[in-house]
């Protein structure tokens, strides 16, 4: 039977449902400009956690195949899991959310991503940028000034674990040390491989200079590995 486990955050349950507009007035009278960010674009502060690098690269470990929600067809969704996403979109959380997943194990997870776009532009040949933080690219494009050139849009990418589910939900501790025993594998095999090239351009050296300066090889070939 497959499992499921949310990472919506309870302690936020009075912000969410009752207390916005106090929160906000609150933070922006302490001047938290930081917390009145989590705000922005959204109803009510995101009740996810942040997957912050360590988390990431565990997963993006264990989890290699990233697919747009939409997209993705490899098993189904748990209703569970729909509820979760009908909530985030209705309080417009998540610019973009996706599954990750692998053909092996672990189970699929579901991230969040808030994404934060500035426009940069050109006004008289001097480089600007607008002090406003927009919600997409469309929307920064379309805010630029009358008889400006566009330079570029950058933009923040923040992601959010918003559930997982499967056969057997593993805890963080345990996914970490998978991940870790399929790196392992990976690189030293990487490494292996450019181990014995090195070695055989050590035992050949003179003969591959000889082909460089001769014109039989090029720079980049003498430092492939």
């Amino acid at each position: 039977m497959s499992q499921f486990e949310t990472y919506y955050q309870q302690e936020f349950n009075d912000v969410i449902f009752e207390k916005t507009d106090e929160w906000l007035e609150l933070a922006k009278e302490l001047q938290l400009d930081n917390q009145s960010n989590f705000l922005e674009g959204s109803k009510s502060p995101c009740p996810y956690p942040f997957m912050n690098t360590a988390m990431t690269n565990v997963f993006d470990t264990l989890c290699p195949v990233r697919l747009e929600l939409s997209k993705y067809n490899h098993t189904p969704i748990p209703l569970e899991g729909l509820k979760q996403i009908k909530f985030c979109k209705n309080e417009n959380y998540f610019n973009r959310i996706e599954i990750w997943y692998d053909d092996k194990t672990p189970d699929p997870i579901c991230v969040g991503y808030r994404i934060k776009y500035k426009l940069y532009y050109y006004e008289n040949n001097e480089s600007k940028s607008t002090d406003y933080i927009y919600s997409s690219e469309k929307e920064a494009l379309q805010s630029l000034p009358e008889g400006c050139k566009t330079n570029f849009v950058a933009n923040e990418e923040k992601k959010y674990l918003i559930f997982r589910w499967g056969d057997e939900l593993r805890s963080f501790k345990e996914l970490k040390q998978i991940a870790k025993e399929r790196l392992i594998e990976e690189f030293n095999s990487e490494w292996s491989r450019q181990l014995k090239t090195l070695k055989s351009k050590l035992e050949n050296t003179d003969e591959l200079i000889t082909q460089f300066l001769s014109g039989k090889k090029a720079r980049w070939e003498l430092n492939q590995h």
